[in-house]
């Protein structure tokens, strides 16, 4: 049997990721760490200077990330809704 020879798939291959989605997983993967942050700061010491500095600029940080997520998100969402509906109209027969 010849290994080179692939049968057809039905689906076409997967479209990579566009950056605005490659930059949402980041900022997401950067939420969930800040959140990680908080949580070992609790049992850490609360008097060491990053550490204060740390609880005193928490909440800032956090509502930036969660901007940056959902503006990078709602974007990357409208981005491929409207390639989405590019390719469908340039896919439909001419009538």
């Amino acid at each position: 049997m010849d290994q080179d020879q692939t049968e057809p798939t039905p689906y076409p291959p997967p479209k990579r990721a566009s950056i605005l989605f490659q930059l949402t997983a980041c900022s997401s993967v950067l939420f969930i760490m800040t959140i990680l942050a908080m949580v070992a700061s609790v049992f850490g010491d609360q008097s060491a200077p990053a550490a204060k500095q740390f609880n005193r600029h928490v909440g800032k940080i956090i509502a930036f990330e969660v901007g940056a997520t959902l503006l990078l998100g709602f974007a990357a969402m409208t981005q491929d809704r409207r390639q989405t509906l590019a390719e469908r109209e340039k896919n439909q027969p001419v009538e």
